[in-house]
Parts: structure tokens; sequence; C-alpha cells
């Protein structure tokens, strides 16, 4: 999803970034498990879309972000972190998404998106 990369670590290197023209938007460690965020990015395209289910919603929103201008970058650290425990601990959670997660990577599919993009 984004590209692998290194980010300004001092403030004389943030402004040589941006006199570079360039603006990121998300700091990725292993996709979103833990991230940065640029918080003009928000006001730029807005919140998380919360009428699509959980993986589409984020997917959506860094499909946004990457349509602003922004850059999303990989750091390529990597955390650990079991994602399928929160909708595995909850019955009620997982019927819902047994349900939702196909129709709308259906939906993705049909508008050419995808988890990789």
């Amino acid at each position: 999803m984004g590209t692998r990369g290194r980010i300004p670590q001092t403030d004389r290197e943030g402004a040589e970034y941006e006199a570079a023209g360039r603006k990121w938007g998300v700091v990725f460690t292993n996709y979103d498990a833990l991230l940065a965020m640029n918080t003009a990015v928000i006001d730029d395209v807005g919140l998380w879309d919360w009428a699509l289910i959980w993986y589409e919603s984020d997917i959506d929103w860094y499909y946004r972000v990457k349509l602003a201008g922004y850059e999303i970058i990989d750091t390529g650290i990597h955390v650990e972190h079991d994602y399928s425990m929160t909708i595995k601990s909850d019955p009620e959670i997982n019927f819902i998404n047994s349900i939702v997660h196909p129709l709308a990577t259906e939906y993705f599919k049909r508008n050419g998106r995808t988890a990789s993009q």
C-alpha cells in the first residue's frame, strides 16, 4: 500500500521534506496495526466512512488520502498484532462481519479497489 521510505527525524529534515513539496499522510508499521497520522489529512479528506464495515473503512480512507496527494509511508517496522482476535472474541461482531465482509469485498472489486491499493 505505502511506499517504503524514511520519515523526517528532525525539524530540519521535516522542513526539507515540506520544501520539496512532499506531504506525508500516514506512516505505517505493518499495515496499520500501529501508525502515525498527519492531522492535516483529516481536514482534507475527512474521517473514515463508518457506513463501511471493519477492513473496508480503512481501505477507503487510505485510498482518499492517496487521491488527495499525501504519501503513505511504510516503515517496515514489525509489530505483533493478532487482529482477528477482536472480531472472533465477540460472537455478534463475528456474525455481522461474516455477512458484510464478503459483500463489501465484492463492492471494492467492482470499483477496481483492493486492500493493496
